[in-house]
């Protein structure tokens, strides 16, 4: 190789050298560039973000005071109709709740004093925490008019219901014994 082609070889070589430095130093600005044009958009764009944020937790509670409304508003007439099913069909209040809204729900399954159904939330058993140690459940129903049934309406006669057993049973007779 003559003494031309080394210098070639070593002006190319230092020429790449050259470039790959310049491209180095090209690709630092774009990215300094780019990180500080990331840094401008996030500040201006904070406040926005930030109203976004107030919005959509507004939105939230406003949203979350509606349902708990429309739900209370629910369980009120569900209620009353209880109420009014058990008055119509003599069926004890604590029976007719159960077998209209079922065990699944998330009210207390207790009666108040005044007779009307609890709409506190369930804590314990399905019971709130007024209802939870509450004795009655277990005693007898009785109810102004005499005694009521305390099993799901109709089902006949049902042994060990208060109202069942004090009931004039009708019995049947044999066709013979009319003749």
């Amino acid at each position: 190789m003559g003494v031309t082609e080394q210098l070639t070889a070593i002006i190319d070589k230092e020429v790449k050298r050259a470039t790959n430095e310049q491209v180095k130093v090209v690709e630092q600005k774009h990215r300094e560039h780019i990180s500080q044009l990331k840094r401008e958009h996030k500040e201006q764009s904070a406040p926005m973000v930030q109203s976004h944020r107030e919005q959509i937790s507004q939105m939230t509670r406003l949203h979350r005071d509606q349902m708990s409304t429309m739900e209370k508003k629910y369980q009120e007439t569900l209620y009353s109709i209880i109420e009014k099913v058990s008055r119509l069909y003599s069926v004890p209040i604590r029976v007719a709740r159960r077998d209209l809204m079922g065990d699944d729900t998330t009210h207390c399954m207790g009666i108040k004093k005044n007779g009307k159904l609890c709409m506190n939330r369930a804590i314990q058993d399905g019971y709130c925490m007024f209802h939870v140690n509450d004795p009655r459940p277990c005693t007898p129903i009785l109810m102004p008019q005499g005694l009521r049934h305390n099993h799901a309406f109709p089902s006949g006669f049902v042994t060990g219901c208060p109202a069942c057993e004090n009931q004039n049973v009708n019995e049947f007779r044999e066709l013979d014994s009319i003749m």
